[in-house]
């Protein structure tokens, strides 16, 4: 079934992509700018990407603290709550 998003985007009070992985848990990612402060900000919006390596990746919409540190330093720290 193919269901064109943008003829009936209007018709949802959210994007409706967002709701094809349920339940999204909250997932904190920790960042250090390149001069040195931390950040950490909660993401629902990551996934595993492989398990060999163990990659993780997250979106992010618009160009946050968190992206500009991943990209100043090219890391980032992903936690997550199991309990």
């Amino acid at each position: 079934m193919f269901v064109d998003i943008e003829s009936i985007r209007d018709q949802f009070p959210f994007d409706p992509f967002k709701a094809i992985v349920a339940p999204r848990p909250i997932g904190w990612i920790s960042t250090i700018s390149a001069s040195g402060i931390p950040n950490l900000a909660p993401y629902s919006f990551f996934n595993a990407l492989s398990s060999d390596p163990h990659l993780i990746g997250f979106s992010s919409s618009g160009w946050k603290d968190t992206v500009s540190n991943c990209d100043a330093t090219g890391e980032f720290v992903f936690n997550l709550v199991t309990q």
